[in-house]
This record gives structure tokens, sequence and C-alpha cells, in this order.
């Protein structure tokens, strides 16, 4: 018979990570705004995989984000682990956040269709509360935000190694990705000049690679200067 799974709020867990190290989250609610899914707040802090910090020490630590996601799916796969359980789980903070996903306008009712034109339209959420709907974004809700989507379990994985999840949500049409000042990361785009590859430090531009009519040109981040 297979093991019975009991999570509670407050669970403390560890998340091994791709480089070798070992991260660490909360569970620190059940929202009801988004299909009743798991909350968790992760932390930044990464620890040598044979460190045992306190579960006082971690969930004192600085908050990395915030992400919905499916507890049991990530300890039936082995994501994840408890380790243990708090009482602090910093109910202001994690009620201040906003939650955000493009809506699809065919789902709604009339009396909330968009009066304008405007190609995307928001829903957007704090926990257990009723959601709010946009034509565009305000600043006060953009500044405190994170997508508003069930998150699976790699991709949890991805954020705590990256700093972003590296799907292409369509919410990062607004929502601008946060890489680790540490993490490399490469992405291309087509332009009109050909096509450009793109090498970032955290946010900064190291390098950038132009392929045009078969040939390549390279830039450093200080000839572009």
């Amino acid at each position: 018979m297979a093991k019975r799974i009991v999570t509670k709020i407050g669970d403390v867990f560890s998340v091994k990570l791709p480089d070798g190290t070992k991260g660490h989250f909360q569970f620190v609610a059940i929202d009801k705004s988004c299909l009743s899914s798991s909350l968790i707040r992760a932390f930044k802090k990464r620890y040598a995989m044979n460190e045992t910090p306190s579960i006082d020490e971690i969930v004192h630590g600085e908050v990395a984000f915030y992400a919905h996601t499916i507890l049991r799916r990530g300890i039936v796969d082995g994501i994840w682990e408890k380790i243990g359980k708090s009482n602090t789980i910093d109910k202001e903070q994690a009620d201040a956040i906003f939650y955000t996903n493009v809506l699809d306008l065919s789902c709604l009712p009339p009396k909330l269709q968009p009066q304008d034109d405007s190609p995307i339209k928001w829903r957007t959420w704090q926990i257990n509360q009723e959601a709010l709907y946009y034509n565009f974004l305000p600043q006060e809700i953009l500044d405190r935000t994170e997508i508003g989507t069930i998150i699976a379990n790699s991709s949890i994985l991805d954020r705590f190694e990256r700093g972003y999840y590296p799907v292409a949500f369509p919410e990062y049409a607004v929502l601008k990705r946060k890489p680790w000042p540490d993490y490399n990361s490469y992405t291309k785009r087509e332009l009109e000049i050909g096509t450009v590859y793109f090498h970032f430090l955290g946010e900064k531009l190291m390098r950038e690679v132009v392929v045009a009519d078969g040939k390549g040109k390279r830039f450093s981040a200080d000839d572009k200067k």
C-alpha cells in the first residue's frame, strides 16, 4: 500500500538543485482563488548538501519568490522532501503579493468584459480573495506580482536555479524575468540584421553574436559602449 502523504501549512521542504546544492521552501497557504493549490515561499539562500541549517534559520531567510504548485506531486517524484515545520509563515508578506495571469476573454461574463481594444487583458488576485480584472496592470500591482498559475515541480527547480521560469509564459509580456546575478543565460532573436544571440550574466549583457548571410560577428558588452 502506498504511504499516505500528509502536508500541513508551515511545513518546510528541502530541494536538491542541479548544481549540487540544496534550497528550501515553506508551505504557507491553500489558495482557493487558484484551484485550492498549495502556495509556497522559496528562500534565496542555498546550502551544501552536507549542511543542516535549523528550521528557524531557514524560515527567517530572505524570500526569493512565491509560487503555486502541487506539493504531493513533488514528494512522489522525489523532487523535494519535508524536513520540518514552523509556525513562522509571515502571513502579512504573503498576503501582499498579487498573482496575475493573461485572461481568456471568451470565458468572461458580459459585465466583466473590458471596454477597450487592448490586446492583453489580465486577471489578478491576492490569496483567497476575489479576482480583479484589468486591461492594463497598475504599477502598484506590477511591483509586487507573481505569475498566477500552478507551477510544475520541474519549473520550481528551474526558478531556484535561474531566478525565473524558462517557460514562455505569456505573462512575461509585461513581467520582467529577473535572473540571479551569477546566472549565465543565453537567448536569441530574429532581427532585420539577422539572427542575434545574446549572453547575459544576471541582467548584464556580456556579449552578442550577429549571424547574417552565413557569417557571424561577435561583440562584447564593452564593444557596444
